[in-house]
């Protein structure tokens, strides 16, 4: 068996350098020119040609034309919250500490509330914040009325 050698192979400015051309695009160009094309499938004609079915366009609840409408653009400045929500129902807990909320999002979410907020002239936090007050309200109400029932 043979020993390994102590002695790095990479040095870390030729990991950082190879990080840093993967983000910008280079190394995955490179292995675009470097892979070799498959080869042509020759084209064998039969006898009958195979019928084509052309697939179905998915249904969907919207009009084709508000598939183009980008919805960020109507968003603009004003009155912030549009309406005012009643407060729901919070636990027991003081009032003088904030404690952190850190949640992962996926990066288009992410970008599209970044965006709407700037839109809206809030702070992200806010918005959040508010958003969670307004949904907590609204569960409650709907489970309350069932409860009802």
């Amino acid at each position: 068996m043979r020993r390994k050698s102590s002695t790095p192979t990479k040095t870390v400015e030729d990991l950082k350098a190879r990080e840093e051309a993967f983000i910008s695009g280079a190394t995955a160009d490179e292995l675009e020119q470097t892979q070799p094309q498959p080869p042509a499938t020759p084209v064998i004609e039969s006898a009958k040609p195979k019928k084509t079915s052309t697939p179905r366009p998915k249904k969907t609840n919207t009009a084709p034309e508000e598939k183009d409408i980008d919805m960020h653009e109507a968003v603009q400045r004003g009155p912030w919250p549009l309406l005012e929500t009643p407060s729901p129902s919070l636990a027991d807990g003081r009032t003088d500490i904030d404690r952190p909320f850190v949640m992962r999002l996926k990066e288009n979410l992410w970008l599209s509330v970044e965006r709407h907020c700037k839109a809206l002239g809030v702070d992200k936090s806010k918005w959040v914040r508010e958003a969670m007050l307004k949904l907590m309200y609204e569960e409650q109400m709907y489970y309350q009325g069932k409860k009802k029932q």
